[in-house]
């Protein structure tokens, strides 16, 4: 795909960078608990990024980024914009929430 034919508001920057999200899972008892998942960042924008991760987000789900991460300079939060299976994992488009 070309740059031009590109439909994305903010041009994409490649990556290949370990990050840590959690995400809320059901504990069982009728509450949630928050569950730490490990990804790679694929490529980055002003307004989202795409991840690499084994975890299976759904559209619509909240991500919350573990700032304890060195340099960490990105927003709180990403929703799911989409995931597909990818190999063994999951390629994942987040919106950052700002």
């Amino acid at each position: 795909m070309s740059a031009a034919s590109e439909k994305r508001a903010s041009q994409r920057v490649p990556q290949n960078t370990p990050i840590l999200f959690a995400i809320n899972t059901p504990d069982g008892h009728g509450g949630e608990k928050k569950e730490r998942q490990k990804a790679t960042i694929a490529d980055i924008s002003a307004t989202g990024m795409g991840i690499f991760t084994t975890a299976h987000l759904t559209t619509g789900q909240f991500v919350h980024f573990i700032k304890d991460q060195p340099h960490w300079k990105l927003p709180d939060a990403g929703l799911v914009v989409w995931c597909l299976r990818h190999g063994a994992g999951f390629r994942v488009g987040l919106e950052f929430v700002i």
